[in-house]
């Protein structure tokens, strides 16, 4: 497939792939200070390199940050709303490409969540993993745990950050942990007790952090990004120094995400206007050359000893080295958002600050160097 470009005529910062789909469907949200904004739907059809579009209404107000439930057909946007920041549910409909004569269509159910007595400054609001009753919304230097399971949306849990700055976003590490980027740092809430901080890492980067992701295949890994145009993956259990640390951006880096399937490779992008694909195999949960082992019933028979040095050399003949893979440069602006396919390990998207969508593929050489 070679890479779409999708344009939309507003202003966008805002992306992310629907996670509970079997297809390959991305949103994305415009940013317009007056107008009506709109979250864009985009389905790629993967065997005629097309897509299939459908614009949804939100005139709530312009769209700062989308995310996606791993678990339903629901998205949340933060949204500013007459200078004021608000967070909402959007509930995606079924059969949405079922009338090719409608572009824009309405969410099935619009809930607002109710923040004003908490804070002013939404940052994200982050579905939990496993339960799709449970979100984590950050506003201002607090972390609110909203429970769905009535019939509105209740805060059953606060954590709070009283010596700190404002924080600046955060995700679920686990079950139990929502981490928190705050000034230059990041910090592991335990959503279980009451302002329990688990984990810390103050002085992650020398400029602020940006964004952070997890990995999803290996625990106690996380990758931070920030001002100083740095990529960095840290092991939480000691995280004096990172395991991992790039620097080939050219400015501010504003996203970076973990490959959901292979967790080697990451996507970053940043206001250079560039997407870097970059590998870290060695500190991913793939099997590293150096600590790979076959079962030999027979530690003695010669030709077992010649068999695994063989497998050992072409192994790490095709095994890719940690570096950045490939620059993808179709972008004009500052690219905020690179999100990889929730139902396609190969496939990503990236966004721009002037509404520019680019819809790519990883090229196959690195595909074939991981499958083979």
């Amino acid at each position: 497939m070679e890479s779409i470009i999708y344009g939309i005529e507003f202003q966008a910062r805002s992306l992310v792939s629907q996670q509970d789909a079997e297809e390959i469907r991305f949103f994305i949200g415009t940013q317009m200070i007056n107008g009506k904004n709109q979250i864009h739907l985009l389905e790629v059809d993967d065997d005629n390199n097309k897509l299939k579009t459908k614009t949804f209404s939100h005139e709530q107000g312009e769209i700062w940050k989308l995310t996606s439930c791993p678990t339903d057909k629901l998205l949340a946007s933060v949204y500013s709303s007459n200078l004021v920041m608000k967070s909402a549910v959007l509930k995606i409909p079924e059969n949405i490409f079922l009338d090719p004569s409608v572009e824009t269509l309405d969410f099935e159910d619009v809930e607002v969540l109710e923040t004003e007595p908490h804070g002013t400054d939404i940052k994200t609001t982050e579905f939990h993993p496993t339960n799709t009753n449970v979100l984590a919304t950050v506003i201002d230097s607090k972390v609110l745990i909203f429970n769905r399971a009535e019939s509105k949306s209740q805060v059953v849990a606060e954590m709070t950050s009283k010596n700190s700055a404002k924080f600046a976003g955060g995700k679920w590490n686990n079950s139990n942990q929502f981490v928190v980027m705050h000034e230059n740092g990041v910090k592991s809430y335990d959503t279980r007790e009451s302002n329990h901080v688990a984990w810390e890492i103050p002085n992650a980067h020398i400029q602020p952090v940006r964004d952070l992701d997890v990995n999803p295949n290996k625990a106690f890994t996380i990758a931070t990004v920030g001002d100083d145009c740095t990529l960095k993956i840290w092991d939480i259990r000691n995280n004096k120094t990172p395991v991992f640390s790039r620097r080939d951006h050219q400015h501010w880096i504003f996203s970076v995400s973990f490959n959901k399937f292979h967790d080697q490779l990451i996507l970053t992008s940043g206001s250079d206007g560039k997407v870097l694909l970059t590998c870290a195999a060695s500190c991913s949960s793939e099997t590293n050359v150096s600590t790979m082992s076959r079962d030999i019933n027979d530690k003695d028979d010669d030709d077992n000893d010649d068999i695994e040095e063989e497998f050992q050399l072409k192994t790490r003949k095709s095994q890719l080295k940690d570096g950045v893979l490939e620059k993808f440069e179709q972008h004009e602006d500052s690219v905020y958002c690179a999100e990889w396919c929730s139902a396609d390990p190969w496939i990503f998207c990236s966004c721009s600050w002037d509404g520019r969508v680019v819809v790519s593929r990883i090229p196959k050489k690195y595909k074939y160097q991981i499958l083979l």
